[in-house]
């Protein structure tokens, strides 16, 4: 961690966190999920950590929305709808119902909806950080499978 500023800090803050929200999650998936391919409770936890390995490079001035996006996408980003149940869905009525938190989501659309945005202001300093819609940053994408688009060739432009 010694390229992460403020590295003692934020493992402090890590340590705190990571066991306050991981086995909670880990235990609800594992009791009321079905995966559509099978991803094993260490690999979401080794995801974990190398996503915010890379994100905690910058700083932001409330890790706990990062931690919380990772471990969403991480642990939850393999659900999807089997047997007509939306477990992303379901996913993220839990997690908004589960965890009132300082990083707290809009009342709209999934967790999955929203990113971190963590902006800076005209010198540079860092405002609170909040989750914003994935919308704001996404670019139009213009596919249409009838024309011989291949899914696999597209990428989507971010702002």
């Amino acid at each position: 961690m010694e390229t992460i500023p403020n590295a003692k800090q934020k493992a402090s803050d890590l340590k705190t966190m990571l066991n306050k929200y991981i086995k909670n999650t880990l235990f609800y998936i594992k009791k009321n999920c079905k995966l559509l391919i099978p991803v094993a409770p260490i690999s979401m936890v080794a995801s974990i950590c190398k996503i915010l390995e890379i994100i905690l490079k910058e700083e932001y001035s409330n890790i706990e929305y990062v931690i919380v996006f990772t471990i969403i996408w991480c642990c939850g980003g393999c659900l999807a709808e089997k047997e007509n149940i939306d477990y992303r869905k379901e996913f993220s009525n839990w997690w908004k119902s589960e965890w009132k938190t300082t990083a707290k989501f809009p009342s709209k659309g999934t967790v999955f909806d929203y990113y971190v945005h963590n902006p800076r202001n005209s010198e540079g300093i860092i405002e609170p950080c909040k989750f914003a819609e994935w919308s704001e940053i996404l670019g139009s994408v213009d596919f249409d499978s009838s024309r011989g688009d291949i899914m696999s060739n597209i990428s989507v432009p971010t702002k």
